[in-house]
C-alpha cells in the first residue's frame, strides 16, 4: 500500500512538473523569449531626472542644427514650431516585437513659407538634405513628385495639383528620421500638415506614460504662411532620447 502510495505521487509530481514546464514555455513563447519577459521587467525612466532633461535637451539642440545645416539657408520664410515629447512602453510578445522595453522620443516641426517653382524648389530641398548626409530609404523626392497620386493627376505642371499630395517618404540620418508634408494656397484638405506633427494623434497609441506637447492650430499657420506665400512647407524631424 504504502508503494503504491509513493507511485502515485510520483506520477502526480511528474504530471505538475509536465504542467508547470508546459505553462513556462508557453509564457515564455507568448512573449517572444527570456529577453524580451526580461526587457518587460525593466524600470520606467525618472521624468524628473536630470540626466533624462539633459539627454532631452542634447537631442533638441541636435535637431535645432540639422534644420539650419539643411534648410537654414535654402531662402524659406521660417513661421512656427511644434513639439511633441512622448514616452511610451515597448510591446514585445510572440505577435509584435519592438525591442524596447521604454521609450522617450522627441519630435519637433518647422512651418515655412515659400513661392516660385514648385518642383525645383523641392528638388533643391532634397539636395540639401542629401548634402547635409540625410539619406532615403525608399523613394527620393524626384519619385514622389512623379509618382505620388496626387501629383500623377497632372504631370505637366511644375506644382501640385490643387490638392495635398498623399505621403513623401521619410529621410533618415543616424538615429534621426525626417518627414515632409507640404500644401498649397487654396488645399482643401490639410491632413498632413496636422498629421505630421503627432502622427495619429499620439506617438504609440494607448502606451504612453508621458505626453507634453505644444501642437499648432493648422488652420491657423496655413492662414497665416499662405497669406504671404504660395506655399507651406512642414519638416519634422523625430529622435529618441531614452531607450532600455
Amino acid at each position: 500500500m504504502q508503494k503504491r502510495t509513493k507511485w502515485v505521487s510520483g506520477v502526480l509530481i511528474l504530471f505538475s512538473s509536465v504542467l508547470v514546464v508546459g505553462a513556462a514555455w508557453f509564457y515564455v513563447a507568448m512573449n517572444d523569449g527570456i529577453y524580451s519577459i526580461i526587457s518587460s521587467m525593466r524600470s520606467r525612466p525618472d521624468l524628473d531626472s536630470p540626466d533624462l532633461r539633459r539627454s532631452r535637451a542634447r537631442l533638441a539642440e541636435q535637431i535645432d542644427a540639422d534644420f539650419s545645416r539643411a534648410i537654414g539657408n535654402q531662402g524659406y520664410a521660417g513661421y512656427q514650431t511644434s513639439t511633441q515629447d512622448t514616452c511610451y512602453d515597448g510591446t514585445n510578445n510572440w505577435k509584435h516585437q519592438d525591442g524596447f522595453a521604454h521609450r522617450c522620443t522627441l519630435r519637433l516641426t518647422y512651418f515655412y513659407g515659400f513661392d516660385g517653382d514648385f518642383r525645383k524648389t523641392m528638388l533643391d530641398l532634397e539636395k540639401g538634405l542629401l548634402a547635409a548626409g540625410w539619406q532615403y530609404n525608399i523613394h527620393g523626392m524626384e519619385w514622389s513628385l512623379t509618382n505620388n497620386s496626387a501629383v500623377a493627376q497632372d504631370r505637366t505642371t511644375d506644382r501640385p495639383p490643387n490638392q495635398y499630395p498623399d505621403y513623401i517618404y521619410p529621410y533618415y540620418k543616424g538615429g534621426l528620421t525626417l518627414d515632409i508634408a507640404w500644401a498649397e494656397r487654396g488645399s482643401t484638405s490639410l491632413f498632413h500638415l496636422k498629421n505630421i506633427q503627432a502622427p495619429g494623434m499620439g506617438l504609440i497609441s494607448g502606451n504612453n506614460f508621458y505626453d507634453r506637447r505644444k501642437l499648432l492650430d493648422v488652420s491657423d499657420v496655413f492662414q497665416e504662411v499662405t497669406r504671404d506665400h504660395t506655399y507651406i512647407l512642414a519638416v519634422a524631424i523625430i529622435g529618441h532620447y531614452f531607450e532600455n
